[in-house]
């Protein structure tokens, strides 16, 4: 797909960074958004379950009617006694298994799950074309009150206002720093990838004659002590040349120049290994003895392929 090292090497680089940017940026929404879902149960079925008990209180102390309450003196009695704000108590109220309510308006939509509901729960609902999270306490234990609940709601817009806002902020931080990455990763490739080209082209100059110019290198890592080594080699050849061209008017045989090249294999720093056309091993220097632990004996004239 990708022909040159540092199309690759961009590509790579890009693609992880995107990758870990993803799973991080979902782990803290998810994180985010369960912790807030919670805080907000909590509190909704904490607010009804402390409504309920002012409920009790009222009805233990209520002497004239035999300890039986009715939903409008319960009701104005949650709202004098609560000390809920305002915004609060627009939405708390009371509701009976046939739909009746108490401090809201009734709707249409009345999606409210009733059922088999006892203590305290809470349950997500949709009306009026908006999500709600309702915290829910029956009130079957109070005389008079035995098919009431006492409610407390709040819209997904106003229990999870601030948890938007933050996903909104850390969506545009990522979105930011994806476009940031990409000349990063350009600048970390072009110092990756060019000292491999200038190699690669000075060996093209050299298949092709031109042995005038080596690698220059301003760094000290692996890259470097490759140029090292190659204009190591460069400058033998160089030498090489120079003494057969400078003997007096002697044309130089092919023996000859094969000794001064081995010569100079033999004192390069690393291992070299040559083949010839078919691909058998031709040469193999005292330093590739070392790193592979075989003598040259044992491997010259041999297949390249072979799994020695």
């Amino acid at each position: 797909m990708f022909k040159s090292i540092q199309t690759r090497t961009m590509f790579f680089l890009v693609a992880l960074a995107v990758c870990l940017i993803i799973i991080i940026s979902y782990i803290l929404i998810a994180g985010m958004e369960k912790v807030g879902h919670t805080m907000k149960e909590s509190a909704l079925m904490e607010r009804t379950v402390l409504l309920s008990r002012i409920v009790e209180n009222y009805q233990e102390n209520d002497q004239e009617n035999d300890g039986k309450v009715t939903p409008e003196e319960v009701y104005y009695r949650i709202k004098e006694e609560s000390g809920l704000p305002e915004s609060d108590l627009a939405s708390t109220f009371l509701i009976n298994g046939n739909g009746d309510t108490l401090g809201i308006e009734p709707t249409e939509e009345m999606p409210y799950n009733l059922s088999d509901l006892g203590g305290s729960n809470y349950q997500y609902i949709y009306k009026n074309g908006e999500d709600y999270v309702v915290g829910m306490t029956s009130l079957n234990h109070v005389p008079g009150l035995e098919s009431w609940f006492v409610c407390s709601e709040e819209s997904f817009t106003s229990a999870f206002g601030d948890i938007n806002k933050m996903k909104s902020i850390v969506i545009t931080l990522v979105v930011l720093f994806l476009f940031l990455l990409w000349p990063l990763a350009r600048r970390l490739s072009f110092s990756i990838a060019n000292p491999i080209k200038d190699l690669s082209l000075a060996a093209s100059q050299i298949a092709a004659g031109d042995i005038s110019r080596g690698i220059v290198t301003s760094k000290n890592d692996e890259l470097s002590d490759i140029a090292s080594s190659f204009n190591l080699m460069l400058n033998n050849l160089k030498s090489t040349m120079q003494q057969v061209l400078s003997k007096s008017g002697e044309a130089a045989s092919m023996k000859e120049i094969m000794e001064y090249v081995e010569q100079a294999y033999e004192t390069l720093p690393g291992g070299i290994i040559s083949i010839n056309n078919i691909g058998d091993i031709t040469s193999f220097n005292e330093v590739a003895e070392e790193l592979f632990g075989i003598k040259a004996e044992e491997l010259l004239g041999l297949d390249i392929k072979n799994p020695i």
